[in-house]
């Protein structure tokens, strides 16, 4: 399998998480979730996201 097929996009990751894809963004820059910038665009893998937010939960809500 290749590993970037297990990368998602914003949209993707937002849709999946039940959020909007600003509140993804939002939470990539403050470093509360990890992703992996490739080109111009951050990619990100949703077992690495789910594990990071249960780690530090966070109260945004959206």
């Amino acid at each position: 399998m290749n590993p970037a097929e297990d990368l998602l996009s914003r949209n993707e990751i937002a849709e999946k998480l039940g959020v909007t894809p600003n509140c993804i963004s939002r939470l990539a820059s403050d470093g509360k979730i990890p992703f992996y910038r490739i080109g111009r665009f951050n990619k990100y893998n949703l077992d690495e996201v789910l594990e990071a937010i249960k780690k530090n939960p966070t109260d945004d809500g959206k």
